[in-house]
């Protein structure tokens, strides 16, 4: 299963390279990585990953209706309820079999909390990751010196993406936040 998640998303970097120049990075793959890597996590099957993700926009959407958007949040907590449901009758090795198992057999989360966290963890993680990719895309883009020694050196890569990460964090998307030593 795991194998086949990779597959997938090697597929869109090949789709984004095959593409070539010119080629809309967020669209091709910095909004499809964060979908499909939570929906791994959570459990959530490859073929409803993409339809959860609308249900949650359209349930955040400040141009949809209020009842829209009742009824996609709606729809959205009922398909995590019954995905819940079938991860207590067949656990995989997903984070939310795991949740599943800490609030059945320890009684440590309420079952609305347990909703509640699986939906945090889509938040949480879906923009952050989004951002973080397109403004880490953007600062190599603008430095293409960086660019370079990256390509050139891709022992250095951990030690870069974490430099361009502290540079420009996630929740200030496209502008750089500074950070200063207070020691060598």
């Amino acid at each position: 299963q795991r194998l086949v998640r990779v597959t997938q998303l090697l597929h869109l970097l090949h789709d984004l390279e095959a593409h070539g120049p010119g080629a809309d990075f967020i669209a091709m793959f910095a909004h499809k990585l964060p979908v499909l890597v939570l929906a791994g996590i959570l459990g959530i099957p490859r073929d409803k990953a993409f339809e959860f993700k609308k249900w949650i926009d359209i349930s955040s959407d400040s141009s949809a209706t209020p009842e829209r958007k009742l009824e996609a949040r709606d729809t959205t907590l009922d398909f995590v309820r019954s995905l819940i449901a079938e991860r207590r009758e067949k656990p995989t090795d997903d984070l939310l079999s795991v949740l599943i198992e800490a609030r059945d057999e320890g009684d440590k989360l309420e079952e609305d909390e347990l909703v509640s966290l699986a939906m945090a963890l889509w938040h949480g993680g879906f923009k952050t990751t989004l951002w973080q990719l397109g403004t880490t895309v953007f600062t190599l883009m603008t430095h293409p010196d960086q660019w370079r020694d990256i390509k050139e050196h891709p022992e250095n890569m951990n030690a870069a993406l974490n430099e361009l990460w502290r540079w420009i964090p996630s929740f200030k998307p496209g502008r750089a936040f500074g950070f200063w030593a207070k020691e060598d």
